[in-house]
Formats: C-alpha cells, sequence, structure tokens
C-alpha cells in the first residue's frame, strides 16, 4: 500500500500528539506537564493554517506565563469542558454523544463499535488520571495513539493498523471533533486553551488529508508538534 508507506514515517510524531491531546482534554494542567510544554518547540506549518495559528497561542501563552498560570488554566479548563460557573451551561463538552446524538446530550449508550475496539486492546488512560467514558475526547484519541503505537512495535501488521485508523478516524473522531474544536476555540479564556482548539483542528485536517486516495499528499512530518 504506497499511501502506508509514505505515512509510516510520520507514525511516532502521530503518536506523541495524539497522547499530548488526550492527556490534556482528560484533566487540566498540573505542574510537571505545564514545565515540560514550556520546554517545547513549535514547528511551522505553512500548509495547515489552524495548526501553525495554534502552535503560535499556545507558545505565546506559555512563554508569557507567570505564577498564576495553573490557577487561570484550571479555572479556564472547569469552564470549557465542564461549564463550570458558568450559568447558561453552554461549553465544549469532550464527548461524541453530545455533539452527535438528537438530544445533543451525554450520556447515550456508548457505540458498540468504540467498547469492542477498546476492550480488544484493553484500553486505558494511565492509572493516574481519571476514568472516562468511552466517547470521551480522551479516549479516542489514546486509541489512536494505541493503533500507531501497536503499528511502529509491529512494522508486519502496519498496514491493516493504517487502515483500522482510517476506519475509526472516518467514523468517530472526523465526525465531531471540529465542532468540538471549534467550541473549544469559542469558550476558551486562555491562549492556551484556545491553542489547544486549533492545534487539534489542524492536525485532524492533517489527519483527513492522510486517510484520503492515494493521489493525497500526506502533512509534512515536521509540522508535527513532538513531545518525549
Amino acid at each position: 500500500m504506497a499511501k502506508y508507506t509514505e505515512a509510516a514515517a510520520l507514525t511516532p510524531a502521530r503518536e506523541s500528539l495524539y497522547r499530548l491531546l488526550a492527556r490534556l482534554y482528560i484533566l487540566e494542567v498540573d505542574l510537571p506537564l505545564l514545565t515540560a510544554m514550556q520546554s517545547m518547540t513549535f514547528p511551522p506549518a505553512p500548509s495547515i493554517p489552524a495548526l501553525e495559528e495554534g502552535y503560535g497561542l499556545l507558545s505565546g501563552y506559555l512563554s508569557r506565563s507567570g505564577g498564576d498560570a495553573l490557577e487561570d488554566l484550571a479555572v479556564d479548563y472547569a469552564g470549557v469542558f465542564l461549564a463550570a460557573g458558568i450559568a447558561h451551561g453552554l461549553a465544549a463538552f469532550p464527548y461524541e454523544s453530545v455533539y452527535l446524538s438528537k438530544e445533543h446530550m451525554h450520556g447515550q449508550p456508548a457505540d458498540q463499535w468504540i467498547a469492542a475496539a477498546y476492550a480488544k486492546r484493553g484500553l486505558t488512560l494511565r492509572p493516574t488520571l481519571p476514568k472516562a467514558p468511552e466517547d470521551h475526547a480522551a479516549m479516542e484519541l489514546a486509541y489512536m495513539a494505541r493503533l500507531c503505537r501497536e503499528s511502529i512495535e509491529a512494522p508486519g501488521r502496519g498496514e491493516g493498523l493504517f487502515l483500522e485508523q482510517k476506519a475509526f478516524f472516518q467514523a468517530h473522531l472526523n465526525r465531531w471533533m471540529p465542532l468540538f474544536c471549534q467550541d473549544v476555540v469559542r469558550y476558551a479564556q486562555t491562549d492556551f486553551y484556545r491553542g489547544l482548539g486549533q492545534i487539534t483542528a489542524g492536525f485532524l485536517q492533517g489527519e483527513a488529508q492522510l486517510f484520503q486516495d492515494e493521489t493525497t499528499e500526506p502533512p509534512a512530518q515536521s509540522s508535527i508538534l513532538k513531545m518525549k
């Protein structure tokens, strides 16, 4: 599969960014994570404007952040993703069911495919992180990271795992997370979370390109943010 051969070099960087995004959506930022992110370098991404804008917002916030950063980010996280302190309850609720169900409410039965896919791979977030429903953004992002990791560790299964990634991305993430990202940018009060929304949107655009037909060029590896 020519498409997979072209994309294989991107897999480690894609796994890293999927894992970082999953961590940022499941829980507010703590000091070790903030410190690690302050040492990051942000690559140019001129082919994906949302990605480049997001990098700029996040980089700018991290370079200016002071002693109140953790408190400010915790307040913004609670407001954006939990609607804490917001009377009208508008927020970017990080659940697929909120965006795809007719009622726009969380708590719809989990997609059986999602539950079965997670169970097959024993997917959980780190023990130190809170549990999340199957349709939480962090769980779906972590599942994509798991597929990337498996393709690195078992290159002989790489083509099949690439097709699994494509199927899951198109059936789930790409159906709701672009709208979710718009809401993150809309409701965030800090450039950190505005940047996170833009980075996620841009990364999803790059992934959509990656999973298109054979003639579509994948995004440049240098445009994907890497984190150890």
